[in-house]
């Protein structure tokens, strides 16, 4: 039996419920105690909650299909294709990430300490653990849910357009407890601007998983270097909106790209 739109759009709640449901439990918790969850065994439940949307993304492909289910979502992550265009947009996250904060500096923000940055050019091998905490936090404990799972049934229903907005909004308000988190990136950072910034990357996330034809692998990687870049130059909330800006001479055109396109039909 052929899954209706209306099925598309059920999977998709129930998998946002679900993932919703296992971050805020956990990061409910480390709120409740007011600590810095990275200074204490709190940690675990810290990367717990970031696991969310992973979770729920096998969970509800093993209740959809069984363990074929489970395996494909899995070998999704095994799919490496890469052209000249995705490579050169995963390698400019560093770049744009530079470029905001010089814009926010020559507008007046502070000189921005860079401490990670330095601490790696008198210790380059930290840059092993750094990567792979980069690595699990974010794009693996994410990016098996938000595109791996919740992604196609969505775009099936909606298109590319409304699914990026949607998964873009979702993505967002998922990441609201981080705001109140003491010792997380999100501390600090207007709510509204970070969520114009998620909204920015759904977008380009979708393009690049549509044409890589269902490469999460290559998501990963671009969450990866985003997160990356975020780390060694962690941006203040003008360098965010100077971010935001940058992103929108990518985003625009494939908004309306995608529009004309399901005009065009």
């Amino acid at each position: 039996m052929q899954p209706t739109p209306k099925t598309h759009l059920t999977t998709f709640w129930l998998f946002t419920l679900t993932a919703v449901a296992i971050s805020w439990i956990a990061w409910g918790v480390i709120l409740a105690t007011g600590q810095n969850p990275l200074d204490s065994a709190l940690v675990i439940l810290y990367i717990l909650g970031w696991c969310g949307p992973s979770l729920a993304g096998f969970f509800w492909a093993w209740r959809r299909e069984g363990t074929p289910g489970l395996a494909r979502l899995a070998s999704r992550a095994l799919q490496f294709r890469i052209g000249g265009y995705y490579a050169i947009i995963i390698l400019l996250w560093p770049l744009l990430f530079g470029i905001s904060a010089l814009f926010s500096t020559a507008s007046g923000s502070p000189v921005p300490s860079f401490a990670t940055l330095r601490n790696l050019m008198s210790n380059p091998l930290a840059i092993l653990p750094l990567a792979a905490a980069t690595l699990v936090v974010g794009p693996l404990s994410e990016e098996f849910g938000w595109r791996g799972f919740a992604l196609e049934p969505l775009n099936a229903r909606l298109g590319p357009v409304l699914s990026s907005l949607l998964l873009g909004a979702v993505w967002g308000v998922w990441n609201l407890p981080l705001f109140f988190m003491p010792g997380t990136s999100q501390n600090g950072l207007p709510i509204l601007l970070f969520l114009a910034n998620i909204l920015a990357l759904s977008v380009i996330f979708t393009w690049v998983y549509q044409s890589t034809r269902g490469s999460l692998a290559i998501v990963i990687l671009l969450h990866f270097m985003y997160n990356l870049a975020g780390a060694l130059l962690p941006l203040s909330p003008r360098a965010l909106f100077f971010l935001v800006v940058l992103q929108i001479p990518f985003v625009l055109p494939l908004v309306i790209g995608w529009l004309l396109e399901k005009r065009a039909r």
